[in-house]
């Protein structure tokens, strides 16, 4: 997720926040976790702006016949909600 560059440290880690809330009360989804920015990596530098999410499904079976590319929709939905946020 790539926002404006020029947001605070405060307002990305809160929207962030918000859409792993969000994205993990779906149902399918056993949990999210998310890396902001990647200042340990010099080769491939990215802000506090940028994130990246990882969401780890719950077993087809266990998912309430929600197949991946329908999370994928919701979580997609979800994103796109925010001001300024793209994908």
């Amino acid at each position: 997720m790539d926002r404006v560059p020029n947001i605070s440290l405060d307002e990305s880690i809160k929207m962030e926040s918000e859409a792993m809330k969000r994205i993990k009360k779906l149902p399918g989804v056993d949990y999210v976790v998310s890396r902001l920015g990647r200042g340990e990596s010099p080769v491939d530098p990215a802000g506090y702006n940028e994130s990246d999410l990882m969401i780890q499904l719950k077993p087809f079976e266990e998912r309430e016949d929600m197949t991946q590319d329908k999370i994928a929709d919701q979580v997609r939905e979800i994103v796109t909600s925010f001001p300024g946020l793209t994908l």
